[in-house]
């Protein structure tokens, strides 16, 4: 039983090794991010407040702001795959 529970003890601690740590960023268009979706390692997209949706292609170093269309809050983004995405809102705006 004192082996279990140094095994448990010791995997439990290596969990921090391997955590990367989240990295603040400024996308310079001062409004609330709510939701944020990753096609693959690289390309993501972020909608928010205000219609805003943003685009990355290098993991989340840079965004670069689309074109919505719309002054409605945005609140959620799926894709299900690198050409076909999905983005729910609310107010009586459609996309």
């Amino acid at each position: 039983m004192k082996k279990i529970a140094i095994i448990v003890f010791f995997i439990i601690s290596l969990v921090p090794l391997f955590a990367q740590p989240w990295i603040e960023q400024n996308t310079g268009v001062g409004n609330a991010i709510g939701m944020i979706h990753f096609v693959d390692i690289d390309t993501g997209y972020a909608v928010g407040n205000a219609g805003i949706i943003l685009k990355t292609v290098d993991g989340g170093k840079k965004w670069m702001p689309l074109s919505s269309g719309v002054s409605s809050d945005l609140i959620d983004v799926r894709f299900t795959d690198t050409k076909t995405g999905y983005i729910s809102g609310r107010g009586n705006t459609l996309l």
